[in-house]
Parts: structure tokens; C-alpha cells; sequence
């Protein structure tokens, strides 16, 4: 449905080119509201969320891996990543988690990537305090501090049997 002006209005499926449906929801005033959904070209979901009244990203919005496992689960607020962001691996295992205030990252994260680790915090979405990285055997591979993602103090790279790399 479009208004006299040409605006879109209600209720809109969108369709790839081979007429599979890639996106469903609600639109007002041309501008996407409610919950939507977006499809991948085979029709499995690839994520779903909602927009708040003024088209912007609003409240949980969920990801998911083709098998239909899900990717990432991160809460928006104005169209800014506002609370806690969590992703996953196609077999469930956490891969990073942490919390978003305004768009920036706040507070305590961790990545964990084939096995690898690196965690610290951050202030206003820039490093600050120690932050550590870890090797797929647990091995401390880097330790350092930051202030305002700018190297603070000293930083020490160590080998993954342990012996130390290199420290400024």
C-alpha cells in the first residue's frame, strides 16, 4: 500500500529477484516500524528485529548462521547498539560478548576466536585498563594497559611455549 504521495504504508513483503520473499514487515510514513524480518535468498531467516515509530533500530535484534543456529543477539536503542552484544559460533559457543552504551563499547569484553582469547575494557568504546590475550592453549600471549586505546606503560608479547617475546 502507498499514500498519494507514493509512500510506502502497511504491511510489505520484499522478494529477491528469483520471487523468493528476502524481507517482511510494516512500514509508516515510508519508514520501516514494528518487527521485520530479512531472509536469506533460500528462505531460511537471516535475522529479525524492530524499528521504533521513527525507522530506527529499536529493542532486541537477533542474527542467524544459514543452518539457522544463532549468530548474534545485540539490543539497539535509536538506532545505536544500547545494551548487552553477544556472538555466537555456527555451534553455539560464545565467540565475544560485552555491552554497548550509545553506540560505544562500556565495560568488560572478551573475543574468543578459534580458541583464542583477548579480553580488557572499554570506556566510551576506546580500550582502557589491562587488557590480556591468550593463546588456543590458554598460553598468556600479551599483556598491556591502555588509556583511551593508546598504549600506557609497559606491554609484553611472550612465545606460545611461554618465553618472552618482546616488552616496551
Amino acid at each position: 500500500i502507498m499514500n498519494e504521495q507514493g509512500i510506502r504504508q502497511g504491511h510489505w513483503k520484499e522478494f529477491y529477484r528469483d520471487g523468493q520473499v528476502s524481507a517482511e514487515g510494516d512500514y509508516s510514513n515510508g519508514k520501516k516500524v514494528g518487527g521485520w524480518k530479512f531472509y536469506y535468498p533460500d528462505g531460511t531467516l537471516e535475522q529479525e528485529g524492530f524499528y521504533n515509530p521513527d525507522g530506527q533500530l529499536d529493542g532486541l535484534w537477533k542474527w542467524y548462521y544459514p543452518a539457522g543456529t544463532l549468530h548474534r543477539e545485540e539490543y539497539y536503542r535509536n538506532d545505536l547498539a544500547d545494551g548487552r552484544s553477544v556472538e555466537y559460533d555456527e555451534n553455539g559457543k560464545v565467540v565475544s560478548s560485552g555491552e554497548y552504551i550509545e553506540g560505544n563499547e562500556e565495560g568488560f569484553w572478551f573475543y574468543d576466536i578459534d580458541g583464542s582469547r583477548e579480553e580488557g575494557a572499554y570506556r566510551n568504546g576506546l580500550r582502557n585498563g589491562s587488557w590480556t590475550s591468550y593463546y588456543q592453549d590458554g598460553q598468556l600471549r600479551f599483556t598491556g594497559d591502555f588509556i583511551d586505546d593508546n598504549p600506557n606503560g609497559k606491554h609484553i608479547y611472550y612465545w606460545g611455549d611461554g618465553k618472552l617475546r618482546e616488552e616496551g
